[in-house]
């Protein structure tokens, strides 16, 4: 037998798990905000300890109601679950569609903490991280602008010319389908920009 093999004990330890997340109002505009009441399970098999929650984002436009975005709760026996509630904002520049956000538990299990640069240690200095990312929808308003027309200053009836049509996106919304008709008294299109 091999003198260096130990055998592998199993330790109990907590584990907690975002089990759910609503997020209300489900959508939102740029510039308004959000409250996210997350779901907090320990399937672990012993309690959970000084467990703090922080929240955030890494998309740009994604930011915390409140100037901390952090709290501590109360420990979470095994089996049990707590509930928590926070705001979220959105800035008038964040892009429209499905934006990340993210939730980020620690904890600390009986024995701990003994603090060390690790996320994850074991039995006896048993700090542990978990993070989840969730989705929320934002819409923003459809902008665009396009560059001025320029006829020519003398056209014969019958004649086809051609126009470039510049079409610009100004907004935070994508824009799809956009097709482009110049109309005017004695014109007569044959086809449209798309």
């Amino acid at each position: 037998p091999d003198p260096n093999d130990v055998p592998k004990q199993e330790v109990e330890k907590p584990e907690l798990f975002i089990s759910a997340c609503e997020i209300n109002p489900n959508t939102v505009t740029g510039g308004d905000g959000f409250t996210a009441t997350v779901t907090i399970d320990n399937i672990g098999a012993i309690r959970a300890r000084s467990v703090r929650l922080s929240y955030g984002s890494e998309a740009a436009g994604i930011i915390p109601a409140d100037t901390n975005n952090a709290m501590h709760l109360e420990n979470i026996a095994s089996g049990e679950s707590a509930t928590v509630s926070f705001a979220i904002r959105t800035t008038g520049d964040v892009l429209a569609g499905e934006q990340p956000f993210y939730v980020t538990l620690d904890y600390i299990d009986l024995y701990g903490p003994f603090y060390v640069t690790l996320d994850y240690v074991d039995l006896y200095g048993g700090v542990y991280t978990n993070t989840r990312t969730f989705l929320v929808h934002v819409t923003q308003p459809a902008k665009m602008s396009c560059d001025p027309v320029s006829l020519p200053k003398e056209v014969t009836a019958g004649e086809t010319i051609s126009l470039p049509a510049n079409v610009f996106n100004i907004g935070k919304s994508p824009l799809r389908n956009v097709t482009v008709n110049l109309t005017g008294a004695g014109l007569f299109p044959t086809s449209s920009v798309f």
